[in-house]
């Protein structure tokens, strides 16, 4: 059985408490969206689209051109989830079975196979049973139905908790232990985060540059799942890790957002720049709906409906000209609309707004805007659906 990580965090519940956050085990829309470093994946009515960045067949289209607006992957309506990347994409369909495609040289996708890369979708084993997947630039975690955890790719320091491996990979879904009680699970570069059913949090994986692992002193590597205090009320992860420079925000059931990791530029809102070693309670807007991190700047979507900010922010934040450049704790962030989820890919923005419309704003060199052009924009704009 795994084991319990520092004990001393027993007294995480006991910190400086924060208002109730109501944040959900999802979004409370239906829509299905998973964005890569520059590609974005969604799923209307059981059907897949995708535009952006598509130079290691990413979006699964047969070719590598980009897109710079929504297109059609294939014809089945039958897709339940996705998850992206940097190059690949991973999702599942309604019938429990798991598919990948892309580019990945870290067995990332789970193929097994020679070649790492496939320009549309392959099925990864013959299981039909998946039920969630999570996918980073170097690994990914799925669970199944009967509750068990699965792994693969990079496992360098046997840092995905299923032992040492031939060439430090993991080259297909391998089981982490025996339980079969996981309920989400959550890739990051060089780490995985996951929550049992009863509601125990757990962290595994290489540490990088920042306090991964919500302790001051942890190891440089935690080999198999190590449960993070004793707290048992954790209900969401939200994680952002850039070359070993992790930021974690885990949501209790009571709507409260613990943060720790990387706090570059203040972008995790506690009110100061400082990195944070171990889980505090941040004095987020309440109720939150949705929130999004990436390397300088954190995003959430309120209860209401407005969007709220920390961080740095830079040319990818469409800010009014009359704000401020950076605060480290969460303002308003004055962009018209009531609006569901947030969403962040590099150096862009996207939101769903509450009638199910998407809206983006950032860099589009690549694509990943999916308006039908090739310009930048700083302000939102309606990405062109066919």
């Amino acid at each position: 059985m795994p084991t319990t990580l520092l004990t001393a965090l027993l007294f995480i519940t006991t910190l400086v408490s924060a208002s109730a956050n109501r944040l959900t085990d999802a979004p409370t829309h239906s829509t299905q969206v998973a964005v890569g470093s520059y590609h974005v994946l969604t799923i209307k009515n059981g059907a897949l689209y995708g535009w952006g960045d598509n130079t290691q067949g990413q979006l699964g289209l047969g070719a590598v051109s980009m897109e710079y607006a929504p297109v059609r992957i294939g014809t089945d309506n039958k897709w339940k989830m996705v998850a992206a990347a940097n190059f690949h994409s991973l999702a599942i369909k309604e019938n429990g079975t798991l598919w990948a495609w892309g580019w990945g040289n870290s067995h990332e996708m789970g193929l097994g196979q020679a070649t790492s890369k496939t320009l549309v979708p392959l099925q990864v084993g013959k299981d039909t049973n998946w039920m969630s997947v999570s996918t980073a630039p170097d690994n990914s975690v799925a669970l199944k139905k009967d509750g068990s955890l699965w792994v693969w790719g990079n496992n360098v320091n046997a840092a995905l908790g299923v032992g040492k491996t031939a060439n430090s990979s993991v080259y297909i879904p391998t089981r982490v232990g025996k339980d079969n009680d996981w309920v989400k699970a959550t890739a990051s570069q060089h780490m995985i985060l996951a929550i049992k059913k009863d509601g125990s949090l757990w962290i595994w994986g290489r540490r990088g540059g920042s306090s991964i692992f919500g302790v001051p002193a942890a190891p440089d590597v935690v080999t198999s799942p190590q449960m993070l205090g004793a707290d048992k009320d954790w209900n969401h992860i939200y994680v952002h890790n850039r070359h070993g420079f992790a930021s974690v925000v885990a949501v209790k059931n009571n709507g409260t957002c613990w943060g720790w990791g990387s706090n570059k530029s203040g972008k995790l809102g506690p009110g100061h720049k400082e990195d944070i070693a171990t889980p505090v309670a941040l004095p987020l807007p309440t109720p939150v709906a949705s929130m999004a991190i990436d390397n300088n700047h954190s995003i959430v979507v309120k209860g209401d409906g407005s969007l709220w900010h920390a961080g740095s922010f830079l040319k990818n934040i469409a800010v009014k000209s009359n704000e401020i450049n950076q605060s480290v704790s969460f303002i308003p962030l004055r962009i018209d609309g009531k609006w569901a989820a947030v969403y962040k890919g590099m150096n862009f923005t996207l939101l769903l707004d509450q009638q199910g419309q998407f809206w983006t704003f950032g860099t589009n060199d690549k694509g990943q805007l999916g308006n039908g052009y090739k310009n930048s924009s700083y302000t939102p704009t309606k990405v062109a659906f066919p």
